[in-house]
């Protein structure tokens, strides 16, 4: 199955602290997953305790930032990679 998605957002962490050191930004997708990876197409996702507590800088302090928050998300795979034999094209859910 052909990616037809070009883009997508993604909820970027750029420091620590409030809602103002979050930003929403437009990126492009990969024409197709590395071996051991999966494309997803995104429907819904959310931010959950453990984002809260990166964004403020209490999850891991080793984190660099800019991060991408977003632990939960569901959709459709879209792509696998050569490698991938848990999923295939068109699986539904995730967490």
């Amino acid at each position: 199955m052909a990616n037809d998605v070009k883009s997508g957002v993604r909820l970027l962490l750029t420091g620590f602290g409030g809602y103002d050191k979050m930003k929403v930004e437009t990126v492009d997708c990969p024409e197709c997953p590395q071996q051991n990876e999966i494309l997803v197409h995104v429907r819904a996702s959310g931010m959950n305790f453990a984002d809260l507590m990166k964004r403020h800088g209490l999850y891991d302090p080793k984190l660099k930032l800019p991060a991408v928050l977003g632990f939960e998300a569901s959709g459709d795979v879209l792509m696998v990679g050569d490698d991938v034999t848990q999923f295939k094209v068109l699986d539904k859910g995730f967490d």
